[in-house]
Parts: C-alpha cells; sequence; structure tokens
C-alpha cells in the first residue's frame, strides 16, 4: 500500500509540474488561465485558457511547443473555443 500512495504522490508532483510550465508558456501570452481538476487518472495537465481571439494563432503555437517537448510523454488536445464559464465568478 505504501508503494501505491508514493507512486500516486509522484504523480500528483509530475500533474503540478507540468500544470506551472503549461500555466507559464499561456500567461505569458496574456492569456487567463483556470487549473481544472483532471478528468481522467491519465490526464497530465487540464487547463481552461480565456484569450483575445487574435491571440489565437499564438494559442495554437505556444501549445504546439509544448506538444513537442513533450512528444512520446503525452498527447495534447487542444479544444475550442469554448463558453468562457471557467471564468465567471458569483457573489455570495
Amino acid at each position: 500500500m505504501a508503494t501505491g500512495q508514493r507512486i500516486t504522490a509522484a504523480i500528483a508532483a509530475k500533474r503540478d509540474t507540468d500544470n506551472r510550465s503549461v500555466l507559464r508558456a499561456l500567461t505569458d501570452l496574456g492569456a487567463r488561465v483556470s487549473v481544472r481538476a483532471p478528468t481522467h487518472h491519465e490526464d497530465a495537465v487540464n487547463l481552461a485558457c480565456l484569450i483575445d481571439l487574435a491571440r489565437q494563432a499564438d494559442l495554437a503555437s505556444a501549445i504546439g511547443r509544448i506538444e513537442d517537448e513533450w512528444s512520446g510523454r503525452v498527447s495534447v488536445r487542444l479544444l475550442g473555443p469554448l463558453a468562457p464559464y471557467d471564468f465567471v465568478a458569483m457573489q455570495r
């Protein structure tokens, strides 16, 4: 059981590192980025990104560079444009 816990912790640490790496690349473009919970245990990164449509090609290029860097380790999928509900805040 301890081995499983160590593996789970290592995967979580790698996921955190990967999220920070992508977050840094996208915020450098002026994007607002929201880290989302993984939807599958094999997810490395799950982010929502809000960026001006004029920068859409820059976003695709940045994601392409990440895909090249991570080649053989992950498959990259860019979905969108989507509704920006990840960036709506409600006051209570």
